[in-house]
């Protein structure tokens, strides 16, 4: 991934809601799950639990109903909704955004995650799929659910903008950058030749 581009599209002078900003940056479709995701923010909503929501991607004539639901139930904290025009107003949004709470049921790796994590927001992640491989073990707990009501559980936290802004992600998304994968695919690539001439 060429995650450094970012870098080149983040605001020099940019105030941070003062409330979480929440990120979808997914295609609209039932793969990732988007009825887990707004049923989560609907029920945050309900408790009286204030933020902000960014949510990114085009919007096909046929997609999940959710999407056209949370427009309505979530206006009053919708900051971004629909595609976006180019990649500043993409990156712009991305590094804006505090949370991104993944509920996919199907991803081979991720990229707009990873994308989020480089501009600093914090992944809550299903611990399945590919997303196990993103984070050092270590640090499991801290960024992986198993809960079916995950954002609830977790609201006191995940809503602090103070524990939030604080944290690094992106150093979990740079072994992903381009610049790092060359070193890898070159000594692939080698392996590859030294066995192949023997």
């Amino acid at each position: 991934l060429d995650l450094k581009k970012f870098d080149n599209h983040k605001p020099v002078k940019f105030e941070k809601p003062k409330r979480a900003v929440i990120l979808w940056n997914h295609r609209w479709e039932y793969d990732k799950n988007p009825e887990q995701f707004f049923n989560a923010l609907f029920e945050l909503d309900e408790h009286g639990i204030d933020f902000r929501l960014v949510v990114f991607g085009e919007s096909y004539k046929k997609h999940p109903a959710v999407f056209d639901v949370a427009k309505t139930k979530l206006a009053d904290k919708i900051l971004h909704f629909g595609y976006a025009d180019n990649f500043d107003e993409y990156a712009k949004w991305l590094w804006a955004a505090d949370m991104l709470p993944v509920t996919s049921v199907q991803d081979f790796f991720g990229a707009s995650i990873i994308e989020a994590m480089y501009c600093n927001v914090v992944s809550l992640l299903p611990e399945r799929l590919a997303y196990l491989e993103h984070i050092p073990e270590q640090f499991h707990s801290t960024f992986f659910y198993h809960e079916r009501n995950f954002i609830i559980k977790r609201q006191r936290r995940i809503m602090d903008v103070s524990y939030l802004r604080v944290m690094n992600t992106r150093q979990y998304a740079m072994k992903y950058d381009w610049s790092n994968m060359i070193a890898r695919s070159d000594e692939s690539m080698d392996m590859v030749v030294n066995q192949t001439a023997v």
